[in-house]
């Protein structure tokens, strides 16, 4: 048996043609090609697969030593944030057939039609209703886990536009992801910076509030402007009320992670009591669940375009981890810093490029936290606002990156609710995402006019 290499170590840099800027480009290439596809209207995921597969060959063709490409690509599947990504779409992506089966989406629609709600207001509702799960919770994840199976099929049903609904879902859930002090980006900022996640929070609401207060209006004009109202006559059959049961299984995940579960552990055990509740009620049988067609294989099969290219785009990304680009930019830019002004600016822009570059805000954080704290000390710049430029412009880029673990994990949830097609991607509701780019501008107005600035000495009094 051929002894088998040890994976590539994180500060191991790998030669390729080109330097940083041949590392960077299988990146780059992705971006690029997504974009250009949706433009042209390329709009299946799977032609997404293709433009993954071109960056892996193009990366092949670029590193120097190509002994070492299979170990890259090995070490980005082997990520055990992908694997934790593929988990939560196979769980997740079942217990939404379930929750469509047991006839949940048909309770919610009977007492949308009795009690006279406009769908118009809908986008705005679900996006207040996110705001306080991920503020609760601190997991854009576990957000649109909670609300995607319950509030899309109720809007769509009512005539919302879905990419609306899901872009009022995950900018609520990265409101929370943002603020709240349970959130891993929080911590994260806080922890990087040398402060108390309290004093973050308190110092960052600000932000937030803007960000979300403007988002909310854009919702309610969008819900207003896109929506075509649809009557159900059928939907006052009270029999429908039945599937209202089913309902106690995204709020006890929402419970269960508040009161710290894991958030597989609570996916798990409220896929189970969908199962339980479905066999109770004559929605589940034997076959249904073992057929071809059936519910795990719906399941299964919904989210499948999205984990494929969740695979595809950790490999891409792993070949970006070890061309060393990051490091290169960051000397550059820090050798250029003579202002406390453009040590904000470098660091947002590191923000930036960090959650570009890995697809999540979290190790965006963790990789340019450190960076980060020692430049903005050299101008006394105060610690929470130095979490705060992290955390928001960190947070904002991921929420609009097609790629990003959160964005496809929204993909997959609402492709597993049935009530989008093949050719809704990333793309359908990034344009929707208000929050996040509501962070950006933000934060970027904050640094260039000087809002919310702080130094040393003010925290100290």
């Amino acid at each position: 048996m051929k002894e088998t290499k040890s994976p590539l170590t994180q500060t191991e840099t790998v030669a390729f043609y080109g330097g940083s800027f041949g590392g960077a480009l299988p990146m780059i290439l992705l971006f690029v090609t997504l974009a250009v596809l949706s433009v042209l209207g390329y709009s299946s995921g799977k032609s997404f697969w293709a433009a993954a597969f071109l960056s892996l060959m193009v990366g092949f063709l670029l590193i120097k030593d190509k002994r070492q490409y299979q170990q890259i690509l090995i070490d980005g599947l082997s990520d055990q944030s992908l694997a934790m990504v593929l988990l939560t779409f196979f769980v997740s992506g079942v217990m939404s057939v379930l929750l469509t089966i047991g006839g949940l989406c048909d309770g919610l629609v009977y007492l949308a039609v009795a009690t006279h709600v406009p769908a118009a207001i809908l986008p705005l509702c679900i996006f207040f209703l996110c705001v306080l799960v991920s503020s609760s919770t601190g997991t854009t994840s576990g957000t649109v886990a909670a609300a995607t199976p319950v509030l899309l099929p109720l809007a769509v049903t009512l005539g919302c536009d879905p990419a609306l609904v899901m872009g009022a879902i995950i900018s609520g859930g990265y409101f929370g992801d943002n603020l709240a002090p349970v959130s891993d980006t929080t911590i994260a900022s806080a922890a990087t910076q040398e402060c108390e996640i309290i004093d973050v929070v308190r110092s960052r609401f600000k932000y937030s509030v803007i960000a979300g207060a403007i988002s909310a209006v854009l919702f309610l004009w969008q819900g207003f402007r896109t929506t075509q109202p649809i009557t159900h006559a059928e939907a006052l059959d009270p029999s429908s009320l039945l599937g209202l049961v089913l309902l106690v299984c995204p709020v006890l995940l929402v419970i269960m992670m508040l009161k710290g579960k894991n958030f597989i552990y609570a996916l798990m055990f409220n896929t189970i009591l969908a199962a339980l509740l479905c066999l109770v009620t004559g929605k589940l049988s034997f076959s249904l669940f073992f057929d071809a067609e059936g519910v795990v294989a719906q399941g299964l099969g919904n989210c499948m375009n999205a984990a494929v290219l969740c695979m595809l785009i950790f490999m891409v990304i792993q070949i970006l981890k070890v061309s060393g680009v990051f490091a290169r930019i960051s000397a550059v830019a820090v050798a250029k810093c003579r202002t406390y002004k453009q040590a904000e600016g470098i660091v947002g822009f590191l923000a930036m490029l960090g959650a570009a570059m890995m697809g999540g805000g979290t190790y965006s954080i963790l990789l340019s936290g450190g960076l980060a704290r020692n430049l903005l000390k050299n101008f006394q710049v105060a610690r929470t606002r130095g979490a705060n430029l992290l955390d928001g412009l960190a947070c904002g880029t991921a929420g609009l990156l097609p790629y990003g673990g959160a964005v496809l994990y929204a993909v997959s949830c609402a492709a597993a609710t049935g009530m989008v097609g093949s050719e809704f991607t990333a793309f359908s509701f990034i344009p929707y995402n208000y929050h996040c780019m509501l962070l950006i501008a933000v934060y970027w107005i904050s640094i260039i006019v000087g809002f919310g600035k702080k130094f040393e000495k003010d925290e100290a009094r």
